[in-house]
């Protein structure tokens, strides 16, 4: 079966636009690039204007529509059209032009040759219908078309045929499924929502199959002043082996899971131990970037012994690094730092076939990191620790302290290792490293004696806070170390840091009065019984000593009974990692249970106030913290449900992985699936990365216009171009995720559009009316 991937559909009337978009994703590659739009100059038979090229399928553009082939088993293809009906006849016309050319070097006579022929990003139907156009296109290998319903354009003429296919029929999961020679074809649900006030509405919108088997969008109520779009799209979604630890992503966005499995069973994928060893064992999968092929998969264990895996990095190379808990058996390699302790560091070749070194370790590991000569940072709370000469804290001064230490390359010494803490019940929780060795740390400060240097905040604030530390290199020196909190309980769970050496740290508060910034998306908490918990989000610039911004992320209680079920470091709504994309927008995981949890743009909406019933959830928030991108809960909630750890690729798309016991997970089509509690997801950006807003729509003929391109791009700065249909009317550099530009418009109608140089994609039109008055 080919899966295609859910549409967007924009619908929006008086001053805005309407736009029905389908994609057809054949194959997702790793890099996403435009498909490429070539001009028929002799490579295709005649009547075909455009050709498009996927990895395993072809577009043709005919003055009537396109058709699609796509490779069969056999190596043959089948192949449908996709039209409009009743549409009016309209010459195709080019899109942008595309940076390269296109060469047909196939034989040795020049004349046979064809050279810079040239390549568009998208090919333009103008006037289908009154008022309507449609636009093919395609970004990551997905073919795709857009819809363009102009003002006081009639959305219900819009009607598909697929021509070549048997009748489409609608499945329970509301696809809509075509047979195609010997291939399924699936088109997912489409999800709409629009923007209102800086916040994302979901629409309701579904497919109608009418018994001549034409398909029509049945879309319900909306605001018609506002464009309708989807963003983002649910990729992979899925159970996997036992229980979940974390998860990491290499640079070509292959994803990395470690956890604890009892039953044996992984795919037979080749992996250094292919066959259960203990009682239970540890495990690593590497699966591809779509999560529908396992690469390798191993199991590590002790003979009759239980090992648990808790943490993973990966490294440029594609080693993964793994942490966890074991017994005496466990596989070490010569040389080994330790040869006994309750703690497993090892590292795997990339191909995960052996093990790169192997030792152990008398401390708890509660979270590493690897810096980039491939040295590896470690923390947790430990009773006992062998520090190194010279060390920041060489001694600790409670029964149990944080520590911070550093492995070497060949994992057979420490390069640094130091205690961090006070007199009380001090505890670290995560770390991250700089492109300067710089370690990161972050967990719970209850000593009013934790080391601070340069602080946000020189003194503990009530009970307990967050803490927050940064340490050299070496290990030898505090380069900040401060509290994080208001009067009320604090827990820091997760840290990234960005290319400026900004950290940003999650967790739960308490606290009415924890420190928020002016203008973030949630400066309260979400409800206000006492007791109550919610999530925050704080990015601390790269001295420590001041907030760049800092929010509370969660919602109000569903039940009074269900204070004092909560362990000690338990929350309602809990933010448990974090991670950050190149151009600073800030991604969270955790889990919720608050009834009134913030939900913008959700795939999955519902799921939440339940008693003590909580749910994963997963969230992107714009650089400077003053709005929700997108935030969303997945699964079935259950008492136990959690999320453990998340990671970010280059262009965007999010994975988390978590356990939902007992419950089941919504599954993806194709996607490699166990049996356990454990899950994973990846949300991945959709086609539709900029996105325009105006300060006035419709404006007088005297007034000025400010345009507003909320740039998703999750690659950094870029220059946002704003065209009006074909006129350049100017460009704005992206700052915290967006861009404007001032403009003085005619009367009249103006079709605006953008692109950000960041990745070259055209957003959904903007229709301008400007008054005559």
């Amino acid at each position: 079966m080919v899966t295609l991937p859910r549409r967007s559909i924009a619908l929006a009337g008086c001053a805005a636009l309407a736009v029905l978009a389908l994609g057809a994703c054949i194959v997702r590659p790793v890099v996403a690039l435009p498909l490429a739009f070539e001009a028929n100059v002799g490579q295709s038979e005649r009547g075909v204007r455009f050709i498009a090229r996927g990895a395993d399928h072809v577009v043709h553009v005919h003055d009537d529509g396109v058709r699609v082939g796509v490779a069969t088993a056999g190596g043959g293809v089948a192949a449908f059209g996709i039209r409009l009906v009743g549409a009016r006849a309209a010459m195709p016309q080019p899109r942008a032009p595309l940076a390269g050319k296109v060469h047909y070097l196939r034989a040795a006579d020049p004349e046979d040759q064809l050279v810079d022929v040239p390549a568009f990003d998208g090919i333009v139907f103008a006037g289908v219908h009154p008022g309507i156009d449609v636009v093919y296109h395609g970004e990551g290998g997905a073919f795709e078309y857009d819809v363009v319903v102009a003002p006081h354009a009639d959305p219900r003429r819009v009607a598909l045929r697929f021509d070549g296919a048997a009748l489409p029929a609608i499945a329970a999961d509301g696809s809509l499924r075509l047979r195609v020679g010997e291939r399924e074809v699936a088109f997912r649900r489409p999800v709409a929502f629009q923007v209102v006030d800086g916040a994302r509405r979901i629409v309701e919108a579904r497919y109608a199959v009418a018994r001549d088997g034409r398909v029509t969008f049945v879309v319900g109520r909306y605001d018609r002043r506002r464009p309708l779009v989807i963003d983002p799209v649910l990729e992979l979604a899925t159970n996997l082996w036992g229980n979940g630890g974390g998860v990491a992503l290499d640079p070509a966005g292959n994803i990395y899971v470690v956890g604890s499995v009892w039953t044996g069973g992984l795919p037979a994928a080749g992996g250094y131990a292919t066959q259960p060893v203990g009682t239970q064992d540890a495990y690593v999968i590497k699966l591809n970037p779509a999560g529908t092929a396992a690469i390798y998969a191993t199991y590590l264990g002790a003979r009759r012994a239980t090992t648990t895996g808790l943490s993973i990095a990966v490294d440029a190379a594609g080693s993964a690094y793994v942490t966890g808990t074991t017994s005496a058996g466990y596989p070490i390699t010569p040389g080994a730092y330790q040869s006994s302790g309750p703690t497993f560091i090892t590292k795997l070749t990339p191909a995960g076939n052996a093990l790169a070194y192997s030792t152990l370790f008398a401390a708890p590991v509660a979270a590493l990191a690897v810096h980039a000569d491939t040295t590896l940072a470690l923390t947790g709370t430990a009773a006992s620790l062998t520090t190194t000469p010279g060390a920041f804290q060489p001694s600790k001064v409670a029964a149990k302290a944080p520590y911070v230490a550093r492995l070497n390359a060949t994992g057979t010494a420490m390069v640094y290792a130091t205690w961090l803490g006070g007199a009380a019940a001090d505890e670290a929780h995560a770390i991250a490293v700089d492109g300067s060795g710089n370690a990161y740390v972050v967990g719970t400060a209850r000593s009013s004696d934790f080391p601070v240097r340069n602080a946000l905040r020189p003194a503990l604030n009530g009970a307990s806070d967050a803490f927050v530390a940064k340490l050299s290199g070496t290990g030898t020196q505090l380069v900040y170390g401060t509290y994080l909190g208001g009067s009320g309980d604090e827990r820091a769970f997760g840290v990234a840091v960005d290319a400026a050496g900004r950290a940003g740290v999650v967790g739960w508060t308490k606290s009415f009065d924890f420190p928020v910034t002016p203008g973030v998306f949630q400066p309260a908490m979400g409800g206000t019984l006492a007791g109550l918990s919610n999530a925050y989000i704080a990015w601390l610039d790269a001295s420590g000593g001041a907030l760049l911004w800092s929010s509370y992320l969660g919602g109000g209680w569903c039940a009074g009974s269900c204070f004092g079920l909560f362990g000690a470091d338990e929350g309602i709504d809990v933010a448990t990692s974090v991670a950050v994309d190149a151009a600073g927008f800030t991604y969270v995981g955790g889990y919720a249970t608050s009834a009134r949890f913030p939900l913008v743009d959700a795939p999955q909406t519902s799921g939440l106030g339940g008693d003590v019933q909580r749910v994963p959830f997963v969230a992107r928030i714009r650089p400077g913290g003053s709005r929700l991108v997108y935030s969303s809960v997945f699964g079935t909630p259950t008492s136990t449900s959690t999320l453990g750890q998340i990671a970010v690729d280059a262009q965007g798309g999010v994975v988390a992985v978590g356990n939902v016991p007992g419950a089941p997970f919504p599954i993806t089509g194709k996607a490699v699936l166990g049996p356990g509690n454990a899950f994973v997801l990846k949300l991945a950006n959709a086609g539709i990365s900029t996105m325009l807003r105006s300060s006035s729509n419709p404006a007088s003929r005297s007034q000025p216009v400010t345009l507003y391109a909320d740039a998703n791009a999750a690659r950094p700065g870029g220059t946002v171009t704003f065209m009006d249909g074909t006129s350049v009317l100017g460009a704005a550099a992206v700052a915290d995720g967006a861009a404007s530009l001032v403009v003085s418009l005619a009367p009249g109608v103006h079709r605006i559009t953008a692109v950000n140089s960041a990745d070259g994609k055209v957003s959904p039109p903007l229709f301008q009316v400007v008054s005559g008055q």
